[in-house]
């Protein structure tokens, strides 16, 4: 499995997007699991709204969500309320992503983007077999990590 995460993701976790979306210009730095949550243990606060979704890839058009899918985690990482995201997928296509976002307004509002739509609907129809999605509220966070 590989897990990204992007720099704009560090940059909106400190409070330096969204006020201005020309600063989320993701560079695409993937980094390793350890350090995504060595720079995250335990700051989601109680209330944070976390989105899942869990889809199996179809086998078409892999630039093209590859393409889409940098494209998206660029713009979300710009939308009000946008916390951060976790991200893994099997080799045999099976993923599972989570964003968190302040409220569920701000996590509707991603929902509801043109440009989030028109790539869902392209999802649908190339990229997906199948997808579910969660929308819960963390009541509580923590990590652990072997020293």
């Amino acid at each position: 499995m590989t897990i990204l995460l992007q720099a704009s993701d560090l940059a909106n976790r400190r409070g330096e997007c969204n006020r201005n979306p020309k600063d989320c210009t993701a560079d695409g730095l993937q980094r390793p699991i350890k350090q995504f949550y060595a720079l995250h243990m335990g700051t989601l606060p109680s209330g944070t709204i976390s989105v899942m979704f869990i889809a199996q890839r179809s086998e078409k058009d892999d630039d093209g969500y590859a393409r889409a899918a940098a494209a998206m985690g660029d713009l979300s990482a710009c939308q009000p309320g946008y916390i951060g995201i976790d991200s893994v997928r099997g080799h045999d296509g099976l993923g599972i992503t989570i964003s968190y976002w302040a409220s569920e307004a701000d996590a509707k509002a991603w929902r509801d983007h043109p440009e989030h739509i028109a790539i869902r609907e392209a999802g649908r129809d190339r990229w997906y077999t199948s997808y579910s999605l969660h929308v819960a509220m963390i009541t509580r966070s923590y990590d652990w990590q072997k020293t």
